[in-house]
């Protein structure tokens, strides 16, 4: 029989697990700004984040069970939404993720400081953002897409909150993990908790790991660690799915504590030192892969090995490293960025469009490097893994 857990969501860690959360939460911050300078050029990061969120949705939709095939990913980074929003499968769930995401980021950036991504009205919001972009074809269990569950559920040994009390448990979820006094180093710690704790809520019918997932990511956004979009969580999560699962079963179990249950304090502290531990090995992982001299190595090969173009490849690469340096450049500074006359300059810059390598916004704009599907696997090696579905 199911146990009922009558419990508060507030966190208790114990001594030790606090040292630890504190440690790993300093370096965590030193890491997410290191890695926010690696890439100086603006219109670069853009571009790599934009390839990031993919790749989140990607691991997100892995660990709920979503096998996305390597084509579809490929023509969600093509932006073919048209013809994607008409494939009744799991990469209709990677875009939709995908805006979500978008509209998060820039709700969260717009807000003041007051702003809480742990109220239920924001929890609500993003389910609803997230089934709102799927397609018709798309099947859900659950139609009311924002509205909180509105039966029973039981995971594991125990029942989850009655859907009535689901409003008055989230509301005090919001008062505690809200609380503007936290200081910077206990907010990463209160972000690992909170993903536990809303997991165990589980408030909405269908949709609570990808919900719970990109509330994470909100408090990561907000807590200023997220690098400017340029590491994943979910790439963590997916990475190491059972221990996942595991740290957040150990944290699900019940202890008495004056006469009442309670959540395991020591369980909330392993899944939280668990949590710590995979966002700082991603950042770390994202700011080795996006040094300077080792991606532009890799962009050389790639021209070399896999274009092997008649003349101009290392003109090409120069192009492609100064680009990546500045985020943009103007067509005119091919010319001493390559140190090759009129004609030939332009002959890079149209070599570097014919393999799709650059963009512009008009036939006389700036430049700025372009990531399509082709150049990933060189450019950026085992950001897509094949992980079991």
């Amino acid at each position: 029989m199911a146990i009922l857990a009558d419990i508060s969501l507030n966190p208790s860690f114990s001594e030790k697990h606090c040292s630890l959360l504190a440690g790993l939460s300093a370096e965590i911050y030193r890491e997410a700004g290191a890695l926010e300078q690696i890439v100086p050029g603006e219109r670069t990061r853009q571009k790599i984040a934009e390839l990031i969120s993919v790749m989140n949705s990607y691991y997100s939709n892995l660990i709920s069970g979503g096998k996305t095939l390597p084509y579809e990913v490929k023509t969600a980074l093509a932006e073919d939404f048209s013809k994607a929003s008409r494939e009744p499968n799991h990469q209709t769930s990677v875009l939709a993720h995908i805006e979500t995401e978008r509209l998060m980021r820039e709700k969260i950036e717009g807000s003041d400081a007051h702003f809480s991504v742990h109220s239920p009205d924001f929890i609500q919001w993003l389910h609803a953002e997230f089934f709102t972009h799927l397609p018709d074809s798309e099947p859900v269990t659950h139609p009311n897409s924002g509205a909180f569950r509105n039966s029973g559920v039981t995971l594991g040994r125990y029942e989850r909150p009655l859907p009535r009390e689901i409003p008055t448990i989230l509301a005090e979820f919001d008062r505690y993990f809200s609380d503007q006094n936290w200081l910077s180093t206990d907010r990463l710690s209160v972000a690992a908790a909170a993903h536990h704790r809303l997991a165990w809520v589980h408030p909405f019918i269908d949709g609570n790991g990808r919900v719970i997932r990109l509330h994470s990511h909100a408090c990561l956004i907000q807590a200023k660690v997220d690098g400017g979009g340029l590491w994943s969580l979910s790439r963590g999560l997916a990475r190491h799915r059972q221990s996942y699962y595991d740290s957040l079963a150990g944290a699900d179990i019940l202890e008495s504590f004056e006469d009442r249950n309670r959540l395991s304090g020591s369980g909330l502290g392993e899944f939280s030192h668990f949590f710590l531990v995979t966002v700082l090995d991603q950042i770390r992982s994202m700011k080795e892969l996006l040094q300077l001299k080792s991606i532009t190595l890799r962009m050389e090969k790639y021209i070399h090995y896999e274009l092997a173009p008649k003349k101009h490849g290392e003109a090409l690469a120069r192009l492609l490293r100064a680009i990546y340096i500045d985020g943009e450049i103007a067509r005119g500074d091919v010319k001493l960025i390559t140190g090759l006359r009129d004609t030939a300059a332009r002959e890079v810059i149209n070599l570097a469009f014919k393999h799709r390598l650059i963009q512009s916004p008009t036939p006389k704009g700036l430049l700025a490097l372009r990531f399509p599907p082709e150049v990933l696997d060189a450019y950026f090696p085992r950001l897509y893994l094949d992980l079991p579905a």
